[in-house]
């Protein structure tokens, strides 16, 4: 295969081509004939998977598909391509497509954040230990306050609602911590 047949194969111009022989990226592949260049397409084509940039692409069908192997040469340049470039197979159309999709992510956390549907889970837990802390105080001061009251007290009824109003007390406070979290 000349340089211009074996460029249209691989979708590139003659000049790359020839650019490709001149930089030795063709060296198994390529047999000068005098003027002329033969290039095996095959090994042409596994010599510039190997050592093209992975940015680079190498189209081995062409324009038209004519034969399956040529569908095989172009799968084994990606697959080299990709794998020299540690993109695990993501060619740059995806690899922007899935950026633009994690930069719209980022934006729908943000706005969920600005708007109070989201919280800072550190935020949250120092709240609830907060809250959990003043619960436990108030409740450990009950009898302490209300002790006097109830033992002066013989009037079980009575009793209760000391009890009672300490407790709506403590539960009211507890609630003021709460509504801080919203």
């Amino acid at each position: 295969m000349n340089q211009k047949e074996f460029a249209k194969h691989i979708g590139v111009s003659q000049p790359r081509v020839s650019k490709y022989i001149k930089d030795g990226l063709l060296k198994t592949s390529v047999k000068r004939n005098g003027r002329w260049v033969d290039i095996d397409a095959k090994k042409a084509v596994k010599e510039l998977g190997k050592s093209l940039d992975p940015g680079r692409k190498v189209k081995a069908a062409g324009g038209r598909k004519k034969k399956k192997k040529s569908d095989e040469i172009d799968s084994e340049v990606k697959e080299n391509t990709a794998a020299r470039a540690g993109t695990g197979g993501v060619d740059m159309a995806t690899a922007r497509a899935l950026n633009e999709q994690y930069k719209a992510a980022l934006k729908k956390l943000e706005f969920d954040q600005r708007k109070g549907i989201l919280v800072n889970i550190e935020d949250m837990k120092r709240l609830a230990f907060e809250a959990g802390k003043q619960i436990k105080e108030h409740c450990l001061a009950i009898p302490d306050r209300c002790g006097p009251l109830v033992a002066a007290n013989s009037d079980a009824f009575e009793c209760k609602q000391i009890l009672l109003e300490e407790i709506n007390i403590a539960l009211e406070n507890l609630s003021e911590v709460l509504k801080k979290i919203r």
